[in-house]
């Protein structure tokens, strides 16, 4: 194995042999196999006793389980090579999640991960340790709260998603509230007889809100939506029942039980607040002194992948608003490509000086830092076709594979509702690749 030195004006040069990958959900599975067939020493850690990550349903798991992939199936493949198989209907371009966690368990199987993962396995810390003046990275792991013995890797990619720690926004007011006060990750929809008649405020208005709205608006008196992203000066909209309301962002909390929204506008009687406000990163094994997470934001990184002062450390999977599953797979391509030493990264100085300047560039835009830090939405392709680059993945036949995909996501986007919790007729759209576009 050799390590290039991290300084300014060297070439970072790595030839890796053992790694761990934290997490067997759709990153780490990504990961593992790209790695192990670039025959790369690898072992999967993984909590739980099954692979799927937040795919995995479970009633006290994050998913609902009536959720339906916003995003058609031919875009969230890992690659061309790696379609849905399975009970998948073919007439359906939107996978349920069923579906989606038998994808990944038929990518694990074809590709023998089994051989190479430790199921009920917590990494309880990762840390770096000099041995026989041979830096080694050494992960400790525990089995049902019982220490196991450590082990020692060359590399570690961290792959154990972001929908981990539920965020919750500072409302003024917010201890005054007498009604239910829940995280949208504890609803499901065989809850849904609760709310009953009740009123409903959900705060955010992204596709779990989106979803929630929907479902809630059969059964409860009203839903509103409040959205940060909807002005102070505009009403938002109300569907044609006057059930459901799509309001500005909340403000505060008056009183038991009303609110003021941003635009000034009071709403009385409110029995339920539900939070559909995203995840904080979380890293419970990984000392401050590698990364922060502060404010959704994981730091110091070059390109959202590598930990800045030593790249054998990777984080999979951060970038969000984004297609996560081809995102995953190039990303790992890359670190493979790294990892096995057929590529080179830029040196300590230029990747410090690349952090700086993307740093720079959101904090000159209004309202980008640091919630946007790591958004990519449309960018998200290009950034995909830099990595291709940097990898050695560029084949035209791969960039025509990102072109088509950009290209459906954003027909999707179009199809998507005017509102959140507004008709989801996008669903029944029959997106595939070539001829539908």
């Amino acid at each position: 194995m050799t390590i290039g030195i991290f300084g300014q004006n060297m070439k970072t040069k790595l030839q890796i042999k053992r790694v761990a990958v934290i997490g067997a959900g759709a990153s780490g599975l990504a990961s593992a196999s790209i790695m192990k067939e670039s025959n790369l020493d690898v072992t999967i850690f993984e909590e739980r006793s099954n692979i799927g990550g937040v795919w995995d349903y479970r009633p006290d798991g994050v998913l609902y389980n009536s959720l339906i992939t916003n995003l058609p199936k031919t875009v969230m493949q890992y690659s061309k090579d790696d379609i849905f198989h399975g009970n998948i209907d073919s007439k359906s371009s939107f996978a349920t999640h069923i579906e989606v966690q038998e994808y990944l368990e038929d990518f694990y199987n074809r590709n023998k991960l089994y051989n190479i993962i430790k199921l009920n396995t917590k990494v309880s810390k990762i840390y770096k340790q000099n041995n026989n003046e041979k830096d080694e990275w050494i992960v400790e792991t525990e089995s049902n709260n019982i220490k196991n013995n450590n082990e020692s890797f060359d590399a570690i990619v961290v792959c154990n998603g972001h929908y981990n720690k539920p965020a919750y926004p500072n409302i003024p007011g917010i201890n005054q509230f007498k009604g239910l006060l829940m995280h949208s990750s504890k609803y499901d929809n065989h809850l849904i007889t609760e709310f009953t008649n009740k009123n409903v405020i959900i705060v955010g208005a992204r596709a779990s809100a989106t979803d929630i709205a929907r479902e809630l608006k059969e059964t409860c008196n009203s839903v509103y939506v409040t959205d940060r992203g909807l002005l102070s000066t505009e009403e938002g909209m109300t569907s044609g029942d006057g059930k459901l309301k799509h309001r500005p962002g909340l403000s505060k909390i008056l009183n038991e039980n009303d609110i003021e929204l941003m635009n000034g506008e009071i709403i009385t009687n409110i029995d339920v607040i539900i939070f559909a406000t995203g995840y904080d990163y979380d890293f419970p094994f990984l000392n401050e002194n590698y990364v922060t997470s502060d404010d959704r934001m994981v730091r110091p990184l070059y390109q959202h992948l590598f930990y800045l002062n030593d790249p054998t450390l990777c984080f999979i999977g951060l970038p969000h608003s984004v297609v996560p599953f081809p995102l995953a797979f190039i990303q790992a391509k890359w670190i493979t490509s790294i990892y096995n030493g057929k590529k080179i990264l830029p040196d300590e100085f230029n990747r410090k000086k690349w952090l700086e300047n993307f740093e720079n560039d959101l904090k000159s835009k209004d309202g980008f830092w640091p919630r946007q830090y790591h958004y990519m939405g449309a960018s998200q392709f290009n950034y995909c076709r830099m990595i291709a680059i940097e990898s050695g993945e560029d084949s035209l036949e791969f960039k025509s594979y990102i072109d088509e995909t950009e290209k459906l996501y954003n027909m999707n986007k179009l199809n998507m509702p005017i509102a959140p919790g507004f008709p989801d007729d996008y669903r029944r759209k029959h997106l595939v690749r070539g001829s539908s576009l």
